[in-house]
């Protein structure tokens, strides 16, 4: 009998703290150097939102979004669950408050690319946010001129199949270079690639700055933050969260700020990523936020 009051004390205080655990999320900054910057430039990385919302309107979510004043708001998909077609409108309330801070750029995940192919309402929600301002790239680019510096943005989406559970399925061979062409020698490139499994492919293209997310930092993490599981429920993810550099190539993998399916976080707080491109060395801070 006192085993099973035990049990269900413990489940119970675990319930309770799992619960608090998915309302907050902390700002993980990271400083990229490069020799093509002229003068910082800070980029505010949203990923894996999956139309959750920190208070009402997101107000959590857009002060420290704010705080962190930056000059581009990137997010690498998954901002939305793809069967909820009754909350898309916290994302597109998300969007329409996030434009006037910076300029939004948004690629897509695998939730956006199932969407755009199961989902006739969601063709309604990507009109709605593109006539807001949000910049989608899909298999494109666009380039900007940030504080003297020239920048090419690009959004990668790859075929729906290579999500698939149970297995990791390689891109088809110069499938980046064939869907986003080659890379510019006179422009600093950022990428936005949803599914960091795919790191040696983006690091072979060649962007200086790589921005992912998709794994949810693993769900499950070990106290020294290493990654349990990914998506794909493949063990310990080589790439489940934090930075990886390759020579002068930089990936950032973000932990997302929100979950779908399994609402778990275990030694996994959420994160907005807060990533300055700079001329000298970098380095990487956490930060909580309630």
């Amino acid at each position: 009998m006192w085993i099973l009051l035990l049990i269900g004390a413990l489940l119970l205080l675990y319930i309770i703290w799992q619960a608090a655990e998915l309302r907050r999320f902390s700002v993980t900054e990271y400083e990229i150097s490069s020799s093509m910057v002229k003068a910082p430039i800070t980029l505010a990385v949203l990923s894996d939102l999956h139309s959750f919302s920190y208070g009402p309107g997101n107000e959590r979510l857009l002060s420290a979004v704010r705080s962190a004043n930056p000059d581009l708001i990137l997010m690498p998909g998954d901002m939305i669950v793809t069967a909820r077609t009754n909350r898309y409108a916290v994302t597109e309330s998300l969007m329409k408050e996030l434009v006037p801070i910076a300029p939004v750029f948004a690629s897509c995940g695998n939730h956006e690319s199932r969407a755009m192919q199961d989902i006739p309402e969601f063709a309604g929600f990507l009109r709605t946010i593109e006539r807001i301002g949000v910049v989608l790239l899909d298999n494109a680019f666009s380039t900007e001129k940030v504080k003297g510096t020239a920048l090419r943005i690009y959004g990668l989406s790859i075929p729906l199949e290579n999500y698939k559970r149970g297995r990791l399925l390689p891109l088809p061979k110069g499938y980046l270079e064939e869907h986003l062409g080659p890379l510019p020698e006179e422009e600093l490139s950022i990428l936005l690639a949803h599914d960091p499994a795919y790191a040696k492919d983006y690091f072979a293209y060649g962007p200086a700055l790589t921005l992912s997310g998709h794994n949810h930092g693993g769900l499950v993490c070990l106290p020294d933050g290493r990654s349990v599981f990914s998506p794909r429920l493949s063990l310990f993810p080589e790439y489940g969260a934090g930075r990886f550099e390759e020579g002068k190539k930089t990936l950032i993998v973000s932990r997302g700020l929100g979950t779908h399916t399994y609402h778990v976080r275990i030694f996994n707080r959420a994160e907005l990523v807060v990533a300055r491109l700079v001329p000298e060395t970098g380095k990487e801070t956490t930060v909580e936020q309630m």
